[in-house]
């Protein structure tokens, strides 16, 4: 307990608590994760921009034509394949940076962390 200030919690001196670590090596299946995770979101995002571009292509061709199928066809395949593709690009991406920070870290020593309050 503090003299200056009576309701303070009790400091207990004996605990050194550590706020710098180092990071030596990271989860290669963890990055991967989050960076199949990571890729299916942009690959969401990028599909309901095909989706804009096909309804818009669609408004804007004549009633009849035969060449806005092509189009539509392709803008509903990348819907489903944009996602997928890029959550694999993604997945395959997280554990080369991984194995990459893991080889390197392992030479020098790893990056600095610090915690603070």
């Amino acid at each position: 307990m503090s003299m200056s200030d009576p309701f303070a919690p009790p400091v207990d001196n004996s605990l050194s608590l550590q706020r710098t670590w180092k990071l030596k090596r990271v989860g290669i299946l963890s990055c991967g994760i989050f960076g199949a995770t990571a890729g299916a979101a942009f690959g969401l995002v990028a599909a309901g921009l095909f989706l804009m571009v096909v309804v818009f292509a669609a408004l804007v061709a004549p009633a009849n034509s035969s060449e806005v199928m092509p189009v539509v066809g392709a803008g509903i395949g990348l819907m489903f394949g944009a996602p997928i593709g890029y959550g694999l690009l993604g997945f395959l991406g997280g554990i080369l940076n991984a194995f990459v920070y893991n080889t390197v870290a392992n030479l020098s020593g790893g990056i600095e962390v610090e915690f603070g309050d």
